[in-house]
């Protein structure tokens, strides 16, 4: 592994500990992840970095190999022009393969003094965090689980009132955490 890739992930390492330690002393209820991550994201800096012809290499450190991705014919032309200044492999747990994250500085874009940027950062445990300059607005996935939660059942609803049903009959699901014991995963989801 690449020197810089092996210091990225401690500086992953230490920067969560350093987060969780100040959400811990400024709210008191912050807990840590009540699992761990079987995969954690490898992180390539700029200096490991090359574009060779339509591939991108992602250098392993002296003696090793590369790992050598083609690129998409759409966007060798423009990542030519810019800058990759990070690369992240990551594994995708619901499509079950790896991909490459790239942080690229792009040449020629400004904004006007005058115009609102908003930066968007999109994660798991809060779907979107965002931030205007100004105001930080983060959208807590318990909104988004609730407006999902009230779509499918007003579809639903319309459903069977379009069919004219007069009862509806549901499962018994009372108890069903202490009746069933899957895997971690089908627990969670389960308990979800």
């Amino acid at each position: 592994m690449h020197t810089h890739s092996k210091q990225a992930m401690v500086q992953q390492y230490f920067n969560a500990l350093k987060g969780y330690i100040a959400s811990k002393k400024s709210s008191g209820d912050a807990r840590p992840p009540f699992r761990t991550k079987k995969y954690m994201p490898t992180v390539w800096k700029a200096s490991a970095i090359r574009i060779k012809g339509t591939r991108l290499v992602l250098s392993n450190g002296s003696g090793t190999e590369p790992f050598v991705f083609p690129l998409p014919r759409t966007l060798v032309d423009w990542i030519n022009n810019a800058h990759i200044r990070l690369a992240k492999l990551v594994w995708d747990f619901r499509n079950r393969r790896y991909y490459i994250h790239l942080s690229m500085e792009v040449d020629g874009r400004s904004f006007e003094s005058n115009e609102t940027v908003v930066a968007v950062d999109l994660g798991v445990i809060h779907p979107i965090a965002a931030f205007d300059g100004k105001e930080v607005r983060i959208r807590k996935f318990r909104n988004q689980l609730d407006d999902i939660l009230h779509k499918i059942t007003s579809n639903f609803v319309a459903w069977a009132a379009q069919r004219k049903a007069s009862k509806i009959v549901i499962g018994d699901v009372t108890g069903i955490r202490e009746r069933v014991n899957y895997n971690k995963v089908a627990n969670q989801k389960i308990h979800g």
